[in-house]
């Protein structure tokens, strides 16, 4: 049985010799879009919905991230349920403004009565939308 063990062991070690090597940690999406340069973003002027959680590996804010990114303009921040912060208990949530790189961007509630989307008018100008707020992996979540 022993012998059995090792000699599956061996084919094991042998069959993996020829694979590529494999990152030593897991990614998120924005982790993905840092370490290439937030190539496919830049030239665009740039949404994102999210919240305090959406954060790179490093714990940086995708706001804050995308601000200072060269070539990429963030143009607007659209906030999902309970706020920007995620602390909010408030059954409406207004507009408000968020400072990153310096400047003030427009920060959008989608958290407004049955809305609950960006509207034509927070969306013109807009060239791509990113979406970076963690999931529990629960289904009513």
């Amino acid at each position: 049985m022993t012998r059995l063990l090792a000699a599956a062991a061996v084919l094991a070690l042998a069959a993996c010799a020829g694979a590529p090597p494999r990152p030593s940690r897991v990614m998120s999406g924005l982790d993905v879009l840092e370490a290439g340069g937030f190539a496919p973003l830049k030239g665009k002027r740039v949404g994102v919905i999210t919240n305090r959680t959406g954060v790179d590996a490093q714990g940086r804010s995708i706001v804050d991230l995308l601000a200072a990114a060269p070539g990429v303009t963030l143009a607007a921040v659209y906030s999902s349920e309970h706020g920007f912060s995620a602390t909010s208990e408030k059954e409406i949530i207004p507009a408000d403004r968020v400072m990153a790189a310096g400047r003030e961007i427009p920060l959008y509630s989608l958290f407004v009565g049955n809305a609950q989307r960006p509207t034509p008018a927070q969306l013109a100008g807009i060239d791509a939308l990113v979406f970076d707020i963690q999931d529990v992996g629960a289904r009513f979540y």
